[in-house]
Formats: C-alpha cells, structure tokens, sequence
C-alpha cells in the first residue's frame, strides 16, 4: 500500500510537461524505486529512460521496471554511442603508463600524477576544455595541461585504449547522439541524483522531454569522487519528500534524525512506518567508517564455524596496508602501480606529514595496521578470502560499501569522527556517511566505543 506522499508524486507526474522537472528527495528506506516503478505505470502510454551511475542499482532495476523503460547506466549508455566500439582500458592510466605514451623523462615522472588528475577532472566536469581545469589545479605547470590534452587527442584518434571517464565525457559533448535520445523517449528518470558528478548533470540538463530526478541529498557520500548533490544543484518546478520509512524502526529513526537535526540542519525528517512488534535478530552487520577497522573487524571474525560476510572485495580491503607495508619496509619494487607515488616520499616521516596536511584518514589508519600487523597481513589476507561465505548471519562492511543495503541489527564500529570536533568543510560528507551507515538497520543500532573493547 503506497502512502499519501507517494500517491502525491504519482499524480504530480501524471500533469508533468516537456522539459518540466519533478524533484523526488526519498529518505532512506522510504520506497523510492517503488514510486518510480508505480509513476511508469501510471504513465503506461510514455516511454522513460532511467539512469543510474551504478551498475549494481541498474541490474535490479532492469527486473523490476515495465516495457515502457528502458534502463541504463550513463556509462553502457555512453558506450552504445560509441560507432567504433573502440578497445577500452579497464583502469585509468597510471603515472608510468603516461610517462610511457608521452616519452617523457624520468626527471618528468613527477608531474604524470598531476596530468592523470587534470585529466580525470576535466572528463568528470561539464568543462569544454582541458585549459579550464587551472581553476583548481592552479599551482601546477602549463605543461601538465598540455601533456593532458595530448592524452585526450591520442584516446580521441583511438591511438591508445580509451577510458571509462573519457567515452563518458565524449558522450556529454556529443549533441546529435543527446538528440536523438532525447527524440527516442517521452520522460527520463535519474536515480541516487545526490552522487551525480558534473558531467552526468550536464548530459541529463541536455535531454529534452519529461524529467524526474531522485535521491537523497543526506546520502552523498562520493564528494571524494567529485560528485556534486544534483539534489540541491538543479531546481525544479515540482518537489516532494518522502519520509515515511518502511525499513527503519522507530528507535532508528531516532538516531538517524539526530543527525540530520543537529549536523545537517534538515527541515524534514524520518518517520518510521514499521510497526511495533516483537523481532528477531538474524543477522548482524559491523560498518566500519575504514578500511583498516574492517582489517581488525576480519581478525577479530576471522574463526567464526559459519564464516563471515565482507561485502568488498578483500584485494581491496588490503591493498592500501599491504602496499604502505612495502614502502615502511623499503621493498618499494613490490608496489602496485596504483601506489607508486609513494616512491616520491624520502621516508616515513614525510609520508606521515603529507598525511597529516591532507587529512588522508585512510592512509592514515592503514599506516599504522601495516606497522602493527606486519607481514601477519598476508596471512590474514588469506584467511578472510577462505573465509567468506555469503549466507554467514555476520556481515563485515564499511559505511559506503553499505549503501543500499540493510540488516537487522548494526554496530558502528568507533572509526566514525566525532562530529562534534570535525572540520566544518568535512562536516557534511561525515554526517552523511553517519546518517547511512545508522540507516542500514531495520530493528536497532548501536555504537561502539573505546569502553566496549
């Protein structure tokens, strides 16, 4: 049974006109791709296209949605507009693959990072040139903005694999292909709008037809990505919420609109829609705030009989510890390519400066499971791949592995920052990671602390 809120949207999207936008702000849990499903069958007689970013919300989407939707993620999208259907490389170019195309000489080596940051920027914004990315590169060298449009031209004339970002970014510029998309369908349905970045707003500002845009602008938690809140970015003629929580209990909720009233300044909160009942716990998920509490959370795990649950991959899990224990022990040959700029650092001692002037708290917390844990880092590495087992009723996670998921109980692990002492330009992306990781119960959540160890 659908609430007044969502039968509310449903008949707003019935009168929605060309070009017209309906903001839908869903709250977590709150049915959002239910009344999205319930708008596309009121509206049977249009065609929509929905969007989403992630693969994983596309793949569930495509066995819920009607024939009259057609679901993409704006990458596959991008990709079938591609004529060529060039070979694409799966990573990005690294500092040594740049440094390889351009010829460059070792005495250059430094200045491949800041080309490989230029130009990831430039194909994630709505910029239309490369030269325009100074603004927030603006104590790098000119070069760097060459070199990276010579990378661009190179991937343009197909005389190296292109990337993800790049088709992505060459789709955004591509006006006859938004063209006929726009023709081939009467509405377009973005979802988790909170965590589009530049470039994905520019592409759905281009379509011409009817809009509607979802999310919650209180689960952004990639601004590390460079996702902008579209939620707050694109104005809309028509705006609802959904509030009404069909996952969380009331004790849930609580906490969670703690949080949106004291560090987020929200004016509408959680109301939990799950009865009162008597419940039983079938399954408990620790989230972890990073990667290297997950580390000692698969240590602490690792002899349960019935295995435990990770959610992320375990070769990324540890490969920031494993590769800092590397650099600590000077076995810098050993680095993956991905870590190669610690090569840059003369000792630990400057590598803990860069940390602390940048605020890397992974690198920072990881930093000091590589010296604590030593080469027992492989060996757990080890364990925890043998023991994964998806039925296990003991998930191990961190707060943005979590999103879109949701257990009976869960346990915040003590890695959060206390939002009390956070800087306030770190202020919000931490709210927002707290308010999801609170959001995943169903019955009841509980924080650690330094008492509880």
């Amino acid at each position: 049974m659908l609430t007044d809120e969502q039968n509310e949207v449903i008949e707003c999207s019935k009168k929605l006109k060309q070009n017209e936008l309906l903001k839908i702000n869903a709250f977590a849990g709150t049915g959002k791709t239910t009344t999205l499903i319930e708008i596309t069958k009121a509206n049977i007689d249009k065609k929509y296209l929905y969007l989403a970013f992630n693969s994983s919300i596309v793949k569930e989407a495509k066995k819920k949605f009607g024939v009259n939707v057609d679901v993409y993620t704006l990458h596959s999208l991008a990709y079938k507009a591609l004529e060529d259907k060039p070979k694409i490389r799966t990573n990005d170019y690294d500092m040594l693959s740049i440094q390889q195309i351009l010829e460059l000489s070792d005495a250059n080596l430094s200045i491949c990072s800041d080309i490989v940051k230029v130009l990831k920027r430039f194909c994630q914004s709505d910029a239309n040139q490369i030269i325009e990315m100074r603004q927030y590169f603006d104590k790098a060298h000119l070069s760097v903005f060459e070199y990276a449009k010579v990378l661009w031209e190179k991937m343009d004339k197909r005389e190296i694999e292109i990337t993800h970002d790049f088709y992505l970014k060459q789709f955004s510029m591509n006006h006859k292909a938004l063209e006929l998309l726009s023709d081939a369908y009467d509405g377009f349905l973005l979802d988790e709008a909170q965590d589009s970045n530049p470039v994905t707003i520019k592409i759905f500002n281009a379509l011409k037809g009817q809009k509607i845009l979802v999310g919650d602008k209180y689960q952004q938690i990639y601004q590390f990505r460079g996702s902008l809140n579209a939620m707050e970015m694109i104005k809309a003629k028509y705006e609802f919420f959904l509030t009404h929580t069909f996952r969380c209990s009331a004790s849930v909720v609580d906490e969670a609109n703690k949080v949106l009233k004291k560090y987020l300044g929200a004016k509408n909160f959680l109301c939990s829609k799950r009865k009162a009942e008597a419940f039983e716990i079938n399954n408990v998920a620790f989230i972890a705030r990073t990667n290297a509490t997950l580390i000692e959370l698969i240590d602490n795990f690792k002899d349960e009989e019935d295995g435990i649950n990770i959610t992320r991959d375990v070769n990324e899990i540890f490969k920031t510890a494993i590769n800092l224990f590397y650099f600590i022990n000077e076995e810098s040959d050993k680095l993956s390519k991905e870590f190669q700029y610690l090569k840059k650092f003369s000792d630990e001692d400057e590598l803990k400066d860069y940390i602390e002037d940048y605020d890397l708290i992974e690198l920072k917390t990881n930093l000091k499971i590589a010296k604590r844990y030593k080469t027992y880092l492989f060996t757990l590495k080890k364990e925890a791949t043998s023991k994964i087992s998806p039925l296990s009723n003991i998930v191990l996670t961190t707060a943005h592995a979590s999103k879109g998921l949701e257990w009976d109980s869960v346990v915040l692990m003590k890695d959060f920052k206390d939002l009390d002492t956070v800087d306030e330009d770190k202020l919000v992306e931490e709210a927002n990671l707290l308010y999801v990781a609170i959001t995943r119960a169903k019955y009841e959540v509980s924080f650690l602390s330094d008492e509880d160890e």
